[in-house]
């Protein structure tokens, strides 16, 4: 997969204008604040619909502005030679008064959901150690947003879990503040239609959580192997209240995944047993909302244990092994953004990560573009939001 071309309005900085890419690497360098962040944001926006950076329309739309777009011309390459190329022109419509909207081909998508999985992008940023530092949402969200691009179904299935989810904790505040008996028991009625619905849709996302980082862990486990040199093992634990395992990887017993309608039962079950508790608290403490992955090296975890290289490392195998994953599933390279990492990593993690990107597209942005002279592709320089092509 490529980006051909990039339409930018009213987009922050940048000027407004077409960005033409090369299908190999792409250099885009400039001081500070000059705008090259702000491109390698507009192009990931139509992998995720939104900001890596901010959800506010108004910090996005250029000051003055009511509105910005975006529109992208992109290909899913050629795999052989019975496959076709398949182009599309996709646009994102931003506004400070109405919800975003999402175009394909010229006609308005209905639902946002629709628009995942048009585009598909590995993104790696300084900000991406927030998987490794901080708390078990992170990690949440990073596993999420990458089954979200190659099952375009699963961000409407979180969704929709997140509502029964809500449903069912306010049932319980209902509960917990009954005024009567009466009240309480009406209530404790509903509670197990709600404790049906959360099941249901929570198995199904344990199921793809776990069906992904099946695929994953061991993809990663092997980068890191290979970044390190073999003197530290990376080890990739899915934690879950619906884990079949007290050492759950991620990985189907005897190559047999969880049957859906066992996990279904598993996890009515532990909301049933939660209720008196869930009661006490005014919440839902059992759930896939409160999935963890737990990263190791040789068997410490990273997020206490680790330096800040080894942090950056466990990083780079994880967005490296989401390629891989991506990849494999749809047979077709994903693009790659690299914003402002590599001047962050050492020599040796440059050239790896180098050398395992040089057959798809990436996109680099640097504040200095001499150490990436090495590199064949397009190199553009943004000055207060102007993008210049410099070479190819």
């Amino acid at each position: 997969m490529i980006i051909k071309n990039i339409l930018t309005e009213n987009f922050r900085n940048l000027e407004t204008g077409t960005v033409e890419f090369s299908p190999g690497v792409n250099i885009i360098y400039g001081d500070n604040a000059q705008g090259k962040t702000n491109l390698a944001e507009a192009i990931n926006f139509f992998a995720s619909g939104k900001s890596f950076r901010s959800a506010k329309a108004s910090e996005i739309i250029k000051y003055g502005e009511n509105g910005a777009s975006l529109s992208a011309e992109i290909s899913e390459e050629k795999h052989n030679r019975n496959d076709s190329i398949r182009d599309s022109v996709i646009k994102i419509k931003l506004s400070k008064k109405s919800p975003r909207e999402f175009y394909r081909n010229g006609i308005k998508l209905e639902k946002y959901s629709e628009f995942f999985g048009t585009f598909r992008v590995v993104l790696f940023t300084p900000s991406h150690l927030s998987i490794i530092k901080d708390g078990p949402m992170e990690r949440r969200s990073f596993i999420d947003g990458a089954i979200s691009q190659i099952k375009p179904a699963y961000a409407s299935l979180l969704n929709d879990y997140t509502r029964k989810t809500d449903q069912r904790t306010a049932l319980i505040r209902t509960i917990a503040g009954a005024a009567c008996a009466a009240d309480r028991r009406r209530a404790e009625d509903t509670l197990e239609t709600w404790n049906d619905a959360v099941a249901k849709s929570g198995a199904k996302i344990f199921l793809s959580r776990h069906e992904y980082i099946s695929r994953l862990a061991p993809e990663a486990e092997k980068m890191y192997d290979e970044i390190s040199g073999g003197a530290e093992r990376l080890g990739i634990l899915y934690k879950s209240d619906l884990s079949f395992s007290e050492n759950d990887e991620g990985k189907c017993e005897n190559g047999v995944p969880p049957d859906e309608a066992e996990t279904v039962k598993k996890y009515l079950k532990l909301l049933q047993a939660s209720k008196e508790s869930d009661i006490r608290l005014c919440a839902t403490s059992r759930g896939a909302h409160r999935d963890e992955l737990v990263m190791t090296l040789n068997s410490k975890n990273t997020r206490v244990f680790a330096s800040q290289g080894q942090q950056r490392s466990c990083v780079l195998a994880l967005k490296l092994a989401e390629g891989e994953v991506s990849k494999r599933f749809s047979g077709g390279n994903p693009v790659y953004i690299l914003d402002d990492v590599l001047s962050e990593l050492d020599a040796k993690r440059q050239k790896f990560v180098t050398e395992r990107l040089d057959k798809g597209q990436v996109i680099i942005t640097a504040c200095d573009c001499t150490t990436l002279n090495s590199f064949e592709g397009r190199i553009f320089n943004v000055t207060g939001g102007k993008i210049e092509r410099i070479r190819k």
